[in-house]
């Protein structure tokens, strides 16, 4: 059994970060301007992977998954954004 491990990567090159993601074909098509900086953690806990995915410029994502994924496995992503509204007490979201 694998042991559960670790690891933050901090990237300039936004093609050398599409081809850290796991389990997939990524092509990112960055639409901000300045200079583009991402970091990627990978979390491995036997048989849980997760990665956490932060990037400071906008930015287009064509994501594909591969057959590198087991038949009993699945794929979830959280999208978290400033600008999407929060529902707040007393309030409805549109």
């Amino acid at each position: 059994m694998q042991m559960p491990s670790s690891a933050v990567v901090t990237f300039s090159d936004p093609d050398e970060y599409a081809a850290a993601f796991r389990n997939a074909k990524v092509d990112i098509t960055v639409i901000g301007r300045g200079q583009f900086t991402a970091e990627l953690t990978s979390i491995d806990l036997h048989r849980l992977q997760m990665q956490r995915y932060h990037e400071n410029l906008p930015r287009v994502v064509h994501w594909a998954g591969t057959s590198a994924l087991r038949s009993d496995s699945w794929q979830n992503m959280l999208l978290k954004s400033s600008t999407v509204p929060r529902p707040r007490a007393g309030s409805s979201s549109p």
